[in-house]
């Protein structure tokens, strides 16, 4: 019986994860940066459009590999010109998942005095990164900017392997970020 409650929670739980993927939010809105996540395809031209439109004067892409600098990043960019790469996009190396992700950026923005970010990740990671990062910045303000991943097609969540296999999984990890939030709750 406990078995079948728990199969039921975790099946209602996943469908509305996968129902209720957060959409785009105030599109135009000026932040102090745009926080981009890397892990996924779209992200940082993403980025490079949100900054060559003004809206925020600073691009910081978090989880880069450490043999990764600006000139190979932005190769042959038709976005950013080489000036603006150098003066207002800032790699962070140390990152090796969301949970690093917003602890590098909040010690970042911290000492930069932000107060506002627009963070850009896939779609179907945004809830979960945007539980990490509001443990770390619980008084920034942030806007979420999801943006879809060609690879994981939301429409045939249920036909395509690969697309369910994603969600599935990251369900599981936001499921866990979301006990460590309650754990801090209860202990706070």
């Amino acid at each position: 019986m406990l078995i079948a409650l728990l199969a039921l929670a975790f099946v209602s739980g996943y469908l509305w994860f996968v129902y209720t993927i957060p959409e785009p939010a105030d599109a135009d809105q000026h932040t102090d940066a745009i926080v981009v996540l890397t892990g996924g395809s779209g992200r940082i031209k993403e980025g490079e459009s949100l900054l060559a439109q003004g809206l925020a004067p600073i691009l910081y892409i978090s989880g880069v590999h450490p043999e990764v600098d600006k000139a190979m990043l932005f190769k042959g960019s038709t976005v950013l010109s080489p000036v603006l790469v150098r003066c207002c996009v800032i790699l962070e190396h140390l990152a090796l998942d969301t949970r690093d992700n917003a602890a590098q950026t909040a010690k970042w923005a911290q000492d930069a005095g932000l107060k506002s970010i627009r963070l850009v990740t896939a779609d179907y990671h945004m809830r979960r990164s945007l539980l990490e990062f509001r443990q770390y910045l619980p008084t920034l303000q942030i806007i979420a900017h999801p943006i879809k991943n060609p690879d994981v097609q939301l429409h045939e969540r249920w036909r395509a392997w690969p697309t369910f296999k994603v969600l599935v999984l990251e369900y599981a990890k936001w499921l866990v970020a979301y006990a460590n939030w309650l754990w801090a709750q209860i202990q706070a």
